[in-house]
């Protein structure tokens, strides 16, 4: 194997209907160095994106398929990349100077490592900083092992979105294809927790992407969006029985153990939905909202990752939500459970 500070790196960019902004993304994947290979996955895009990717042919692999969703793009590129560690980059964001070195720099000095998280500075529409970051300022990206906390709280943990990720391509193959019906979105989900059970996961200290906040984003929202929501929380379940599936397989757990999950933000999603959107016909309404208070209740005070003034305002959280009018959920919802 290569060593990790000349690691050959593939940057994989996933296009839908992005003309406006993969231009930026690919000259940024372009602008890294040498021993950089940059795949682009037009996932059926019916705007003017294949236009604007044409000039590139002789720089980029290009690949169109017809539109299939998250999962599908990502299977592409990923199945299709030659590098020993494999960065995604969405087409509306933009890799910084240096990104890759970095990622080679901390991919030599932590050689079990086999996910790898970095920060991103948000953007705006014209390619701007805000101001913001991801995470926010004062919060840590987390790192390690994570298994412990992927086999108890996975919602909880404080990945990154798409662009802020990369991948061991040995680690990669343990997991892919990711299934296309299931995750046509939140495949980044299925990857980063997948993942997470093959190893530690490692941290790069300085941004390593721009974020672009040009409002329709899927990561960052401004507004609550109950359709959000509602996928979400289908797509926590599907994550879950992966993690279960695969951590007995793995051998992290007995074939005949139960794991209960308890995280903060899956069942406060749960419990807006419980309010917001109960079920047709369904007598349990009342039920539901009380079990997923009392259980994210729970879920805070077993956090071993924040303390007694944070799992105080989860508690105070939950206990709004589950009693406060409806018409003052959607601004509930909007005070984020930061994880």
């Amino acid at each position: 194997m290569t060593d990790g500070a000349a690691a050959r790196v593939s940057v994989v960019i996933t296009a839908y209907n992005y003309e406006r902004f993969v231009a930026a993304a690919i000259d940024s994947a372009l602008g890294q160095g040498p021993g950089v290979e940059v795949i682009v996955v037009d996932d059926g895009s019916t705007d003017g994106t294949a236009e604007v990717l044409a000039p590139y042919a002789d720089r980029v692999r290009v690949i169109s398929q017809p539109n299939g969703g998250q999962a599908a793009a990502f299977n592409t590129g990923l199945i299709a990349a030659t590098g020993e560690l494999v960065a995604l980059l969405d087409a509306d964001d933009v890799l910084l100077d240096g990104a890759v070195e970095r990622l080679r720099a901390v991919a030599a000095a932590q050689p079990d490592a086999v996910l790898f998280l970095h920060p991103m500075t948000v953007i705006d529409a014209d390619g701007r900083p805000t101001g913001d970051t991801l995470p926010e300022a004062g919060r840590r990206l987390p790192a390690g092992d994570l298994r412990p906390r992927l086999l108890t709280g996975p919602d909880d943990i404080a990945w990154q979105p798409a662009s802020g990720l990369a991948f061991r391509a040995t680690a990669l193959a343990d997991v892919l294809p990711i299934p296309p019906r299931d995750f046509r979105i939140c495949a980044d989900v299925y990857l980063m927790n997948t993942v997470g059970l093959l190893g530690p996961v490692a941290t790069v200290e300085d941004p390593g992407a721009g974020y672009r906040d040009h409002g329709t984003n899927a990561h960052l929202r401004h507004r609550f969006d109950l359709d959000r929501l509602r996928a979400t929380v289908e797509r926590a379940d599907l994550t879950h029985a992966e993690i279960r599936e695969r951590s007995r397989r793995l051998g992290l757990v007995d074939d005949d153990a139960e794991l209960r999950f308890r995280s903060v933000t899956d069942h406060a999603g749960r419990l807006l939905l419980a309010r917001l959107a109960p079920e047709p016909g369904s007598a349990t309404t009342s039920g539901s909202r009380w079990r997923e208070t009392r259980r994210g209740v729970e879920a805070a005070w077993r956090r071993p990752d924040i303390g007694l003034g944070r799992k105080a305002v989860m508690t105070g959280w939950f206990v709004a939500a589950a009693v406060a009018p409806r018409a003052l959920l959607p601004r509930l919802a909007a005070l984020a459970l930061s994880r």
